[in-house]
């Protein structure tokens, strides 16, 4: 029992480092909550080019309406999307990608994914390969855990 409540506060401090190295990172200037934003409307023009409705970007995201209101307005400040009425119907706008979001997102990719390919090369396939089984292990279970904890709260 001593062991294990050694090996939880060890797991405990483990991700705290992780997390205190994540704060490290260069700052970003924008929020996190724009950068995913930024990420699902990227994603929807790959399949519509017009870009995305607001009331599907209000589901997609799981959020309601007004809260986005804001979001979009700040990235549309920004110059990283843009709204366009549609020809066919003057009641229905879509939101895309600008020039400057569409380079922001692939930069910023290319910045994540030289990161990670940088912690494979540290770790070494091995090691990455049992981080990615241990990661997707731990993931399934806490998502097991938090559906029993969503059910215990619908009752």
């Amino acid at each position: 029992m001593e062991q294990q409540e050694a090996l939880v506060t060890q797991l405990i401090q483990a991700f705290q480092h992780i997390r205190r190295g994540h704060t490290n990172m260069p700052k970003m200037p924008i929020r996190k909550s724009e950068m995913f934003t930024l990420m699902q409307i990227k994603k929807a023009c790959e399949v519509n080019p017009e870009g995305i409705i607001f009331r599907d970007l209000a589901s997609v995201l799981n959020l309601a309406p007004p809260t986005i209101t804001p979001l979009i307005n700040s990235l549309v400040k920004q110059a990283y999307v843009e709204r366009i009425r549609s020809e066919a119907d003057r009641r229905v706008v879509y939101i895309r990608l600008t020039e400057k979001g569409m380079s922001f997102l692939d930069k910023s990719e290319r910045h994540f994914n030289a990161g990670v390919h940088a912690l494979v090369k540290h770790l070494g396939l091995e090691d990455t390969k049992e981080l990615i089984r241990i990661v997707n292990k731990a993931s399934t279970f806490m998502n097991e855990v938090w559906m029993k904890e969503k059910d215990k709260a619908c009752d």
